[in-house]
């Protein structure tokens, strides 16, 4: 009883340090777990990281949203309009092209070139077809107040490109190609910029160009051409057309062609494999967390679990024997009653040693047990591992399964568009074979009693042989007809050729005769006409700076003379551009004070007795008309000045200044209500003194009246 109690304590002893050993390996199991779930959001914040990196640089990549984009942050007038255009094809009768994303060009060279040769307003126009198209797109923009927008009507044409030289000579200095071939678009989109940028006439080069710029200059093979670093361009003095005059211009970063943001997109690859490295560490750390700690968590968990089991079955055991052994005792107890007690004694022995017995051959089995239980647990734990590793070689080959049908997919879609052009090309056959058929039989009509499949393994297999075999016997055909005029014919054509040469010359020297006299003709008028817009450009600027403003005129030229015009330009604030005077961008003061300015510019050219203006006040603010009528005052001094005269219902107060020695007034008063003059002569003499001057004229010719009246007077005496 005493060995029986001891083995409870110690029993019950183990049970308590057991349970807290599980659930200290329950805590660190726990604590792996909850750390293999963080490294689990962790990659999966990763993920989307990456993903949202990807679809970033996906647009990056898409060349038309990148240009749209930047129409929409630096020209919203453009990007709306295309907007309505792309929701309304259905209101136009032919194609509406946007030009910026109908550009396709590779070199990022190249798209500087064509960004500096084009003006700005024509890399973001519209072009259309037909003009109902464009008055269509041009209400529109008028309705949604969007007046910066161009609209370029132009019809597809297959006239060829005149170029100044071929490419082959230049292709020594470098030069890889003409601007207008350096890209793709439709080829009205190419016709609209050759005629508005003269791209079929600038030159591209390469590096191999650098060092030789002077000795293509000298060349005079083109006009303008490129370089990686500079644009040329040279022209003749339109004074002297013997000077040359040349322009260098450096090139600037492409803005709307630009193929990409590469630092941003250098940043997101460097992001992108950062990321893929810290998902990659992260995998390998829970990998070794699982496969190691976690594992050993378990195994000791289990293991404590399967002790506390094993302390517990051996306690229920040992309180099953002591309830064995009371019952025992009691009967004991009664037999002793009845019974010798020597013989009770011995019997009583011999149960406990049966029991005692009985005792260990349950301790052995709870040995053999417990080896089994260790030996199962060693067992769950290896295919728990297995298990874990089987989970990732799923997850793996999922994952290859989805990659597989995503391969599947395309190439799927290959196959179908191959076994669409098999059909094709089966059609094409059946076809020709149809034709050869036709041919076959007509062959057999023709030369009756041929072996035509012998005819047939005697021709080439190729089809270059074949057609060079129809060629040459065409041409023995052609050498074997004999006409018997062949020789008059070609003596009469050669005599032709003759006259026609002689036409030609004649033609030639006709034309350059006239070229000299439209050369002579046009140096006539051209050139008094630029030095008279010069004398009046430099007058205007000046009268423009006396009141506060910058202005310049010039001289607008176009290949056909009746489009040559005069340009005004004004700017009316300083964070201005010089801009084209019009009804769009000035308000109707600004117009009136830059017409009246080039009116008063033009005097100096334009010789006459007196000039009259009338109501040129009208729509200006009391500033400007001030600063006008000064100006006028000045421009009206001098030596051979014509007389002006200034017709206006109103004049602001205080606008004649008091040193003004050469300005008359004249109020004049008409009406049916307006006073008569004697009426007004007394309202005169009663409320407007009169000055010395014309007091002693009125006294002198009061004198002068009395005299005569005392004259008459005398006479009628003497009489």
């Amino acid at each position: 009883m005493e060995d029986s109690t001891f083995d409870l304590e110690a029993c019950n002893n183990d049970i308590r340090i057991k349970n807290q050993e599980y659930k200290e390996f329950d805590a660190i199991y726990d604590e792996k777990q909850n750390k293999r779930q963080e490294a689990e959001a962790k990659i999966d914040v990763k993920r989307r990281e990456y993903q949202k990196l990807r679809d970033e640089l996906t647009e990056i990549d898409n060349i038309k949203k990148q240009r749209l984009e930047f129409l929409r942050r630096y020209h919203e007038d453009s990007h709306a309009m295309h907007e309505w255009v792309t929701q309304n094809t259905h209101q136009f009768s032919k194609t509406i092209y946007f030009l910026p994303l109908e550009i396709n060009i590779k070199e990022h060279l190249h798209a500087k070139y064509l960004e500096l040769q084009c003006p700005d307003w024509l890399l973001r126009s519209f072009v259309c077809e037909s003009v109902d198209d464009r008055q269509k797109l041009t209400q529109e923009a008028r309705r949604q107040n969007r007046g910066s927008i161009s609209v370029i009507v132009r019809q597809s044409s297959n006239s060829g490109i005149q170029r100044p030289v071929p490419i082959d000579q230049l292709k020594p200095f470098g030069i890889t190609c003409y601007l207008d071939e350096a890209f793709q678009s439709p080829q009205i989109i190419k016709d609209v910029m050759n005629d508005n940028a003269k791209l079929h006439q600038v030159a591209c080069g390469s590096n191999y160009t650098l060092g030789k710029e002077q000795e293509l200059l000298n060349s005079k093979l083109v006009d303008s051409f490129f370089t990686p670093h500079n644009q040329y361009q040279t022209r003749q003095s339109k004074y002297k057309q013997s000077d040359v005059i040349s322009r260098v211009t450096p090139l600037r970063d492409t803005k709307l062609f630009a193929a990409s943001d590469s630092n941003r997109r250098s940043q997101i690859e460097q992001s992108i494999q950062a990321i893929q490295s810290e998902i990659k560490s992260i995998q390998e750390e829970q990998v070794n967390l699982y496969a190691k700690e976690a594992q050993q968590a378990m195994s000791n968990r289990e293991t404590c679990r399967q002790k506390k089991t094993q302390l517990e079955r051996q306690r229920t055991e040992h309180s099953r024997f002591g309830a064995r052994l009371q019952v025992l005792e009691r009967e004991l107890a009664q037999e002793n009653q009845i019974e010798d007690l020597t013989v009770a004694t011995a019997q009583h022995k011999h149960k406990v040693q049966k029991l005692t017995q009985e005792k260990i051959n349950l301790t052995i089995l709870l040995k053999d047990e417990m080896v089994k239980v260790v030996s199962n647990l060693q067992e769950y734990n290896l295919a728990h591992l297995k298990r874990s590793q089987s989970k990732r070689y799923l997850m793996d080959a999922q994952r290859e399964e989805r990659e597989h049908k995503s391969a599947m997919a395309e190439l799927k879609t290959k196959k179908e568009q191959l076994e669409r052009q098999v059909d094709k090309i089966k059609d094409q056959m059946k076809v020709k074979k149809d034709e050869a058929q036709v041919a076959r039989r007509s062959y057999v009509e023709k030369h009756p009693g041929v072996d035509i499949d012998q005819v047939l393994m005697s021709l080439p297999d190729d089809m270059q042989s074949i057609e060079d075999e129809i060629r040459d016997q065409r041409e023995r055909a052609a050498a074997i007809y004999h006409d018997p005029h062949i020789m008059e014919q070609y003596e009469k054509r050669v005599e032709e050729i003759k006259v026609k040469r002689l036409e030609l010359d004649t033609l030639t020297q006709q034309l350059e005769t006239i070229d000299d006299d439209m050369k002579r003709l046009q140096e006539e008028w051209e050139t008094p006409l630029r030095a008279c817009v010069t004398r009046i450009g430099d007058t205007f600027s000046q009268y423009c700076k006396n009141i506060g403003i910058s202005g310049e005129v010039a001289l607008m030229e176009d290949e056909d003379y009746d489009k040559w015009q005069i340009q005004i330009r004004v700017k009316f604030r300083d964070k201005e551009e010089l801009t084209t005077l019009s009804s769009v961008r000035q308000s109707g003061g600004e117009r009136s004070v830059t017409t009246i300015l080039y009116l008063l510019s033009l005097q100096t050219e334009n010789k006459c007795p007196f000039r009259v203006v009338d109501e040129i006040n009208q729509g200006m603010d009391p500033v400007n008309e001030r600063k006008i009528f000064y100006q006028m005052l000045d421009s009206s001094r001098g030596d051979d000045i014509p007389q002006s005269f200034l017709i206006t219902p109103k004049l602001l107060p205080d606008l004649v200044p008091n040193n003004a020695n050469n300005i008359t007034v004249l109020f004049i008063y008409n009406g049916p209500y307006n006073v008569t003059q004697p009426e007004w002569e007394k309202y005169a003499a009663k409320f407007m003194p009169e000055d010395d001057a014309a007091k002693k004229k009125r006294d002198e010719s009061e004198s002068s009246s009395s005299g005569e009246e005392e004259s008459g007077s005398e006479e009628e005496d003497s009489d």
